[in-house]
């Protein structure tokens, strides 16, 4: 016990130092502490991945909720209306190229089946939430190009699960319904951010009694898994409908809620500074577990899987530049352009989404986890890397109207 409380105290410690780094270098925490899970796990096998049990999942379910919830308290109605549009499409090119992409790698080069090449290219499609958000609220990146991340990184969660089970449930019954997976999709995102909206408006009408209870700041997140877990029950997107919950309670005089004579009473409520304090604190320490965690949880595979994963990442990485360079607005800055093009880790759903086939007992199944657990990694190494090399030297543009 006194061992794994002083490990504990080292990680956290390690992640202020690399926070603190990433300051002053650029050089970004993440990386660092995903690194330092590899080095605990795979490498030295201080620590494994199965020591944490079910408590592992669930802790990375909790980060990205609070992660998610925050994001969306943080967003403006203003920004949001005004990068929808170039959200939408840079989210479905990269998310398609993506596909398109790492499915040809992992038919003509590991050598699967196509429908299991296409569920590999769709469990890599997205961007990583837990990756890119605390990334970008590290960043000096104007407001737009900002939610335009964050938004595609909430989106493509939802894209991966259901583009990605759809073709694994295609494999094992033999049959692919693309019209129910575009309806699932619709489904999952307009009905998940409306259970959002309606939490968030339930949350303000009750909100002077909820205030009144003992420790309010753990009953808000209390509310936000409850919503999590009822939309995910449901079979709608739980990480959507925590973005949606965090952008209503903070946009409500935008959205035009205060105005309704059920809410007058909620019209010049200011969330207090100290839920902030405490999100930012909370997301710290369930952040370093998330990375930490993932790290521990990468398995390295043989050198062919490592070279075809380097060859698939770096070709969509070079056409996510090209997506970017072709749909960002003319007033978007060189720097925040080019961290959006190079902004595309994937993350710990990705490598989740992988053991699935393994589960299922098809045979590629260990092919598919070692390929993704390597695309997984040097994704996030590239986007570490390459962040601070495209915004170094480039001058920052004033910002343009639209921000």
């Amino acid at each position: 016990m006194a061992t794994a409380v002083l490990a504990l105290g080292i990680v956290l410690f390690s992640a202020s130092l690399f926070t603190a780094v990433f300051r002053r270098t650029q050089v970004p925490d993440v990386l660092s502490l995903i690194l330092l899970g590899i080095l605990a796990g795979p490498v030295f096998g201080f620590i494994s991945v199965d020591d944490f049990g079910k408590v592992g999942g669930v802790m990375s379910s909790v980060a990205l909720v609070v992660i998610l919830f925050e994001s969306g308290m943080s967003l403006e109605l203003r920004a949001l209306t005004q990068s929808i549009r170039a959200t939408s499409i840079v989210t479905l090119l990269t998310f398609m190229a993506t596909m398109v992409i790492v499915a040809g790698v992992a038919h003509f080069g590991v050598g699967l089946p196509w429908l299991l090449a296409c569920a590999m290219g769709a469990m890599l499609g997205g961007t990583s939430s837990a990756v890119v958000i605390p990334m970008v609220r590290q960043l000096p990146i104007g407001t737009v190009p900002a939610t335009v991340l964050i938004l595609e990184s909430a989106l493509t969660d939802v894209l991966s699960i259901i583009v990605a089970m759809a073709f694994i449930n295609a494999v094992s019954q033999g049959t692919l319904a693309p019209m129910a997976i575009a309806g699932g999709i619709l489904a999952s995102l307009i009905l998940a951010a409306l259970i959002g909206a309606v939490a968030a408006m339930v949350f303000l009408f009750f909100v002077n009694a909820l205030r009144a209870m003992p420790n309010a700041v753990l009953s808000l997140l209390a509310y936000v898994f409850v919503t999590y877990g009822i939309t995910e029950m449901l079979g709608f997107s739980g990480a959507i409908a925590a973005l949606a919950l965090g952008f209503t309670l903070t946009n409500r005089s935008g959205l035009g809620i205060t105005t309704l004579r059920w809410f007058a009473h909620v019209a010049e409520v200011k969330t207090p500074r100290y839920v902030q304090a405490f999100l930012t604190d909370a997301i710290f320490m369930l952040k370093t577990f998330f990375f930490v965690y993932l790290g521990l949880s990468i398995h390295f595979g043989s050198l062919p899987f490592v070279l075809w994963a380097a060859l698939a990442m770096g070709v969509v990485y070079a056409a996510r530049a090209v997506i970017v360079r072709y749909t960002a607005t003319s007033g978007t800055p060189v720097a925040d352009a080019n961290v959006m093009a190079v902004m595309v880790p994937k993350g710990l759903a990705a490598a989740v989404l992988a053991s699935v086939p393994l589960h299922r007992g098809f045979p590629e199944g260990a092919a598919m986890q070692q390929f993704t657990y390597m695309a997984v990694l040097i994704s996030i190494v590239l986007t570490s890397v390459l962040v601070p090399i495209v915004q170094r030297g480039v001058p920052r543009l004033p910002p343009s109207d639209d921000e």
